[in-house]
């Protein structure tokens, strides 16, 4: 190929990059988005969390921290398995507060272990709930249990990113494009109800958001409070994404909580890994949502009669001294 036709290809590539990128709307990015993160909604993998914060935090004797689970969901049923280990600040591990993590929601019961440590290997107990809706919530706004990476965090009305960009009046594109990592990405802006919102939509990366912020000051609203003071801003950036089947998912990103508090500012970051992903696995074949424990394993069920004690015992609860099953305690 002679110069002069390489400087042809190459104009008309540039020019075809540079149309699509201004031909595209924010509502059309949006959607995309929106189908990049329900890939979520039906998933297998395994989540690596490490957190910290900074030397002066209230939360400083809790942390450095790290997780480590299996976190299933088929987005009405939601299975989180495995370990969280709390270090020591010679940088051993503490073995007694440090502790097994199992969640299940089944459907119809949710099941929470109770501090089991890592040192006694002890179960004490089991809480059962069976508002599922609430406590399916609590795990997908989560942070410690990978939220960010489906583009969700706690504090926001239980909304995710596109659920708040979506629902703005003033939802804007940017006209200029912006690199991560060399990857160009279209910036859509926002302002909300929970604060001023932004996200950085990379469209060779299957429309992955490879990074987001949520600025909150006063006025904004964490879930139902509103802001009378102070700020908080909530960045996820540091994606990586790897392809799975035929669609990319992110795989490793930062969140990095700064809030401003009576005149103090802490930060909290927790950096994410993931492996072994499946997307829309075959859950039976996993042994997924389970709800099984030892027999009589301790049990507290949520909104039940003061002073009667439960146990786990042929896979139910069952009340440790009365012939009564759950059904009839609850009405």
């Amino acid at each position: 190929m002679n110069n002069r036709c390489y400087s042809l290809v190459l104009c008309f590539c540039i020019a075809s990059i540079v149309v699509a990128d201004v031909s595209e709307t924010a509502t059309e990015i949006l959607e995309n988005y929106k189908k990049a993160i329900s890939q979520f909604d039906s998933i297998s993998m395994n989540i690596s969390m490490e957190c910290d914060v900074d030397e002066n935090s209230p939360n400083k004797s809790f942390c450095p921290y790290k997780r480590d689970f299996i976190f299933r969901t088929d987005g009405n049923r939601v299975e989180i398995v495995g370990e969280k280990t709390i270090f020591s600040e010679d940088g051993s591990v503490d073995l007694i507060r440090s502790m097994v993590i199992k969640n299940i929601i089944d459907g119809k019961l949710c099941a929470n272990v109770i501090n089991s440590s890592l040192k006694s290997k002890s179960l004490k107990g089991v809480a059962i709930s069976e508002n599922c809706d609430k406590e399916r919530q609590i795990i997908f706004d989560s942070y410690e249990y990978g939220s960010p990476l489906f583009s969700r965090v706690y504090g926001n009305g239980q909304q995710n990113i596109y659920q708040l960009l979506s629902s703005s009046a003033n939802l804007k594109l940017l006209e200029k494009t912006e690199l991560i990592d060399g990857v160009t990405c279209r910036v859509l802006t926002a302002d909300t109800k929970y604060g001023k919102v932004a996200a950085w939509i990379a469209p060779e990366k299957n429309y992955n958001a490879l990074k987001w912020t949520i600025n909150k000051t006063q006025g904004a609203y964490i879930d139902d409070t509103k802001m009378t003071s102070g700020s908080v801003v909530m960045v996820f950036d540091s994606v990586k994404t790897q392809k799975t089947g035929s669609v990319d998912i992110p795989v490793e990103g930062l969140l990095t909580l700064t809030y401003n508090e009576n005149d103090e500012v802490h930060f909290i970051t927790t950096s994410y890994k993931v492996t072994n992903v499946q997307l829309k696995p075959d859950f039976n074949s996993l042994q997924a949502f389970k709800i099984d424990f030892p027999d009589n394993t301790r049990v507290f069920v949520e909104g039940a009669p003061v002073g009667i004690k439960y146990i786990w015992k042929d896979g139910k609860v069952q009340p440790q001294d009365v012939d009564m099953t759950l059904e009839k305690i609850n009405k």
